[in-house]
């Protein structure tokens, strides 16, 4: 059962749900609402800085439970986790709303320990 705990909750981390807010594309959890959500957004300096914060998923703990606690960021079990999680936001994203444009960069700092992904929109 603990298994099965682990997985829901690394499920909701790394694909979260996605909602469209003015022509853009957002993570939400499932407690949030759309005003919460709008709210959030206007509180940044720009959509941009707003997507940058509410959209990047750090891995770092994810990857050290599947590899260890000895992963480096160029280790091939990291990237092709960094690959699956990419490829399956691209994806969600397509099928819920086609015709968006939007693009996943990587979020990788070694000296911060930063390891994740940023989901990022444009307006049509």
């Amino acid at each position: 059962m603990m298994i099965l705990h682990q997985l829901a909750y690394w499920l909701d981390h790394i694909f979260p749900p996605v909602v469209m807010i003015d022509g853009l594309v957002f993570f939400k959890d499932g407690s949030t609402s759309e005003t919460s959500l709008r709210e959030r957004i206007g509180r940044n300096p720009s959509v941009d800085v707003a997507q940058a914060f509410m959209n990047t998923v750090f891995l770092e703990r994810f990857i050290t439970e599947v590899c260890g606690d000895d992963w480096e960021s160029d280790d091939p079990a990291a990237q092709a986790i960094l690959s699956i999680v990419r490829s399956a936001w691209s994806a969600k994203v397509a099928s819920e709303f086609p015709g968006v444009e939007f693009w996943i960069e990587d979020v990788i700092d070694d000296e911060a320990g930063d390891f994740g992904l940023c989901l990022r929109s444009k307006a049509a």
